[in-house]
């Protein structure tokens, strides 16, 4: 098991595309030189040590397709600077209890999106009807969060959403008619058989 701050001059290789520092005991903050690593792909740092603000020079790496940032200790705001990353695929900021904000409608500009985790986050509101954007979208996480309210019709218009966890948040505890009208959730759903779905998870 690695341990120590991530290497600055990793970044200064320029063929760079994979980094993965995940299950480690990596600590500090995500070096600023990443943004000198244009052809990077997949930035993956989950399960381990880090903390501080999440940089905001990761929205320079634009060639970014997955970015894995879960159980760490990031905190702060996400910057607006990510929402640059229009190529991403996959996002997870889960289990950082320190990232504290609105939940971001500029999420719905990373319309490429198939896997999207806030879980475990202190994101809070409702979820904005912007993110009808998402139609890539097939896995959804946000449990263990302060986002709640009514869960948004516009999550139903999401064609390829397989995976919709909301546990342990604040939506209401009341289902609207209309989440049986989710396309691929496995079964058609209604609010008497949510609970035993394996599919969508509001317990």
């Amino acid at each position: 098991m690695l341990s120590g701050t991530i290497p600055r001059e990793l970044f200064g290789l320029p063929e760079l595309k994979i980094a993965i520092f995940s299950s480690n005991r990596f600590y500090g903050s995500i070096p600023t030189e990443i943004a000198n690593a244009p052809q990077l792909e997949v930035f993956e740092v989950a399960n381990n040590q880090m903390d501080g603000p999440i940089n905001s020079e990761l929205g320079l790496v634009t060639s970014l397709v997955e970015l894995d940032l879960g159980r760490n200790s990031f905190e702060g705001e996400v910057p607006s600077e990510i929402f640059q990353l229009t190529n991403l695929a996959a996002l997870n900021f889960e289990e950082n209890l320190g990232i504290d904000s609105r939940i971001p409608t500029e999420f719905a500009l990373l319309t490429n999106l198939r896997f999207f985790s806030i879980s475990g986050t202190n994101m809070r509101a409702i979820i904005p009807v912007e993110y009808q954007a998402l139609t890539k979208l097939e896995e959804l996480h946000i449990a263990n969060t302060l986002v709640g309210g009514t869960i948004p019709r516009v999550l139903t218009e999401l064609p390829l959403l397989k995976h919709l966890d909301l546990s342990g948040s604040r939506f209401r505890q009341s289902l609207p008619e209309y989440i049986g009208d989710f396309p691929n959730l496995g079964k058609p759903l209604s609010p008497s058989d949510f609970h035993v779905s394996n599919f969508l998870s509001c317990a």
